[in-house]
């Protein structure tokens, strides 16, 4: 992609990533008002020195920008997470500005309401930015459960296992997809980057939730009290650690949900013996009054649920980190300065725990469910497009190895000039299960010329 494709995206992000820390503490802490600054006050070198690095860090920001667009342009579910995250990014930047013209237009904002202001939008800021990192790791971590998966291999993660055989081709069964336009692996691969660009979106009932969480504290804190601060440490120690305990029983919960669908499923009929002439609903699943559909129509609903139950987890969690970051923290070594390391270290592995280990675990439980009993619409046209493409780049090769092998004067047998050319390309006479395996999910993440030429030569032999 050239330089200059996207400028306003681009813009923004630089903008953004330049501005936010500035415009958040424009006019903050009792600071002059921009727009009403004296001639003297720009009229210095210490100015012109202070714009021309910010410019300097815009262009860093926008060479980054560039970078990382151009690692994963070619890895369709990266690119789509990425973009998920700059249009994130732009949200901040209005954010930031609406905050940095209520400082400086609204008059008499007092000293300490204003550094009270500049302190909640960075603290935003630090929660929104830090799920979305959360969103890469969680993505980086997606790259390590397609190996598995493709692998074939029988670990697990934690308990966690691929959907068996039968529950897929249950699952195409009931959705009138086969072989030749439908693939399970990449499905999941992508449902699970959906789920993922999901949590980073933060929902708009996340953030009214959210809110109405805020609202007894302002009754609370309104109230004549007096602030002891072990007890104000104490307090958000503790509440960090029920955010994590109820992570953990979502995990549980979610767990025993896809169990409970694995089960089910496990004893419904086989799709391979339900036929094209009956109703496969009924064959596999009892009808629409089965135990088997009820469970998947619970599901459904509980599958959107608990998707937004772990997001405002995570999002409340992120809050606490931010916290801990900008303001506990400090008030640690100051009053716990004796156990300051174990105080610190309780804080951090709160957050470690909940949200790098329970948090994609969660998240990795109801993408099983939601992949099967809620299939979205969107990411079900773009695998049944993607495979559609390959078989048709499949069906091309074919056609070009046969060419090439009557060129070569192998009229007797193409195919047996294209198992030659195979075994060149393959460097071996044979293909491991688990290589072809994963040749056949190359084609959904990047272009791959050998892989394809594989899956070709083996779908024709």
């Amino acid at each position: 992609m050239a330089p200059c494709a996207n400028p306003l995206v681009r813009a923004h992000v630089a903008i953004v990533a330049c501005a936010l820390p500035w415009l958040a503490s424009a006019g903050g802490g009792g600071g002059e008002n921009i727009f009403k600054l004296k001639a003297v006050d720009l009229d210095n070198w210490e100015f012109w020195g202070i714009f021309a690095g910010m410019v300097f860090y815009g262009v860093i920001i926008d060479r980054l920008q560039y970078f990382t667009e151009e690692a994963v342009k070619d890895y369709r579910l990266s690119k789509m997470i990425f973009d998920r995250c700059i249009t994130e990014f732009m949200i901040f930047g209005i954010v930031a500005m609406t905050l940095f013209l209520i400082m400086n237009v609204v008059p008499d904002i007092s000293p300490r309401t204003a550094t009270q202001l500049t302190f909640c939008d960075m603290l935003v800021s630090f929660a929104a930015c830090s799920l979305i990192l959360l969103g890469w790791i969680y993505s980086w971590l997606r790259v390590k459960v397609q190996a598995l998966v493709v692998s074939g291999s029988d670990k697990s993660i934690l308990g966690w296992k691929p959907m068996p055989e039968k529950m897929q081709k249950q699952f195409m069964a009931l959705n009138q997809l086969d072989d030749h336009n439908f693939a399970w692996l990449p499905y999941f691969n992508e449902s699970l980057a959906y789920q993922i660009c999901n949590l980073i979106n933060i929902n708009w009932k996340t953030w009214v939730i959210t809110c109405l969480i805020c609202l007894p504290m302002v009754y609370i804190k309104s109230q004549q009290h007096k602030t002891e601060e072990d007890t104000y440490i104490f307090g958000y120690a503790e509440l960090e650690w029920i955010l994590v305990l109820l992570i953990l029983v979502t995990w549980v919960v979610i767990r025993m949900l896809r169990n409970k669908l694995y089960s089910t499923l496990d004893k419904a009929g086989d799709p391979d013996e339900a036929g094209k002439d009956v109703d496969v609903k009924d064959k596999l699943l009892g009808g629409e009054h089965g135990s088997a559909q009820q469970l998947i129509e619970k599901l459904a609903r509980w599958s959107n649920i608990l998707a937004l139950v772990l997001q405002l987890e995570a999002v409340l969690l992120c809050f606490v980190a931010g916290m801990y970051t900008m303001h506990m923290s400090y008030n640690i070594d100051y009053v716990h300065w004796s156990t300051a390391l174990f105080w610190k270290g309780l804080f951090v592995a709160g957050c470690v725990i909940g949200l790098f280990l329970l948090g994609p675990l969660a998240l990795l439980e109801l993408t099983s469910i939601q992949a099967f009993v809620d299939p979205d619409d969107d990411v079900l046209s773009s695998i049944m497009a993607q495979v559609n493409e390959i078989w048709s780049d499949c069906d091309h090769i074919r056609r070009q190895m046969e060419s090439k092998a009557y060129a070569a004067g192998s009229h007797a047998s193409a195919k047996e000039w294209a198992k030659k050319e195979l075994t060149k390309v393959n460097g071996t006479d044979t293909i491991a299960k688990s290589a072809l395996q994963k040749d056949s999910i190359v084609p959904w993440e990047s272009e791959s010329q050998n892989a394809t030429l594989r899956i070709s030569l083996i779908t024709w032999m």
